[in-house]
């Protein structure tokens, strides 16, 4: 089935699949797989109480033989019967049941995964007669469903009449049998009947899967205008983080530059790059207060002129602090002598203070 929207030519995003789980209820998921883990789960349960379902059977087989109606026909021997065979069904029947409520669960569990959300179940009202209305009319996906419903039952039918076909006489030798036999023989037959509809069903799930899941990812498909504004929803917009990095730079040279006139030294290339450094009694190390390229640089060491802040050439050392310390924080330990020794030279000169 295509895609109705031709715009939409591109796969669904992470983002865009798990929108339409959490919020929209859509999930990919095949009502077929979940009948066969059901069927799977309610012939496991039936081998598993075969034998108390074959005890019960036989049990009940004698006890009518046994009653006689004329006489035992009474109210407490109506109601003990009615106990003894509800108690009896119910132990019987309760594995089946729990066998197949336990293949549905996990016949969706394997499809939808760890999923929970409301969405499915909110309830909205919308006036809208008119699709209310031509939901009930034929369409072709309710013809669809319709043909597929009688083709499985078509299916289904066609095994159980093959195999009581192919079985007649022993079927018809049942009743000259002991009843142990016979059920055993019923049963062993259910059981093939059953095996054979699973591997059909096992056909048709994989189909329906297949289709199902092709149909769910082309209702998924995005335009490449969906993923663009994707794209600026989840990173923000360009425009709009430029300017806060602007306004972050800005905010950052203000405060260098109210930082430079209190440096102790500035340490520069003789053009390119140029670090302040600041460093007072009982500070652990020095500290950046401004650094920069080029025309940075230039200002940086026309700001420290400006306040008396020697400026002293090393190139190797400015440019390995430009590129291994960060503003506003103490220098690494291996610029210590390094810069120990500008400094101590500097206050030797007396031309700066500390």
């Amino acid at each position: 089935m295509a895609n109705k929207d031709p715009s939409k030519t591109e796969k669904p995003t992470q983002k865009r699949i798990k929108k339409a789980r959490q919020d929209e209820g859509n999930v990919l998921v095949s009502p077929d797989i979940i009948s066969l883990a059901v069927l799977i789960g309610g012939v496991l349960m039936m081998l598993y109480v075969a034998p108390a379902l074959k005890k019960a059977f036989t049990q009940t087989f004698f006890l009518i033989q046994e009653t006689d109606c004329r006489k035992d026909f009474t109210y407490d021997n109506v109601a003990r019967g009615f106990s003894y065979g509800l108690s009896m069904f119910t132990a019987i029947m309760a594995p089946f049941f729990l066998g197949v409520i336990t293949g549905g669960i996990a016949g969706a569990k394997a499809q939808i995964g760890s999923y929970f959300s409301l969405a499915p179940v909110k309830w909205k009202f919308e006036m809208k007669f008119k699709k209310g209305f031509m939901e009930m009319l034929p369409n072709k996906q309710n013809v669809i469903n319709l043909t597929l419903t009688i083709a499985k039952c078509t299916v289904v039918g066609f095994i159980a009449y093959f195999a009581v076909k192919g079985n007649v006489n022993e079927l018809m030798e049942t009743s000259m049998k002991p009843v142990g036999a016979s059920l055993k023989w019923s049963l062993l037959q259910c059981f093939f009947i059953s095996a054979k509809i699973i591997a059909v069903f096992v056909v048709l799930a994989a189909t329906d899967y297949v289709f199902k899941r092709k149909k769910y990812y082309e209702d998924l498909m995005m335009s490449k205008q969906d993923i663009k504004d994707e794209h600026r929803n989840a990173e923000g917009d360009q425009f709009v983080k430029a300017r806060v990095k602007q306004k972050m730079r800005e905010l950052l040279r203000n405060r260098m530059m109210q930082e430079l006139p209190e440096a102790t030294v500035v340490i520069a290339n003789p053009i390119h790059v140029a670090v302040a450094l600041k460093y007072s009694h009982g500070d652990l190390a020095p500290k950046v207060v401004a650094k920069g390229l080029r025309k940075r640089a230039l200002l940086i060491k026309k700001i420290a002129k400006d306040n008396g802040v020697p400026i002293v050439e090393a190139p190797p050392l400015a440019r390995s602090l430009y590129r291994n310390s960060n503003i506003f924080e103490f220098i690494d330990e291996k610029f210590f002598s390094a810069v120990a020794a500008i400094l101590a030279n500097l206050q030797t000169k007396g031309k700066k203070r500390f």
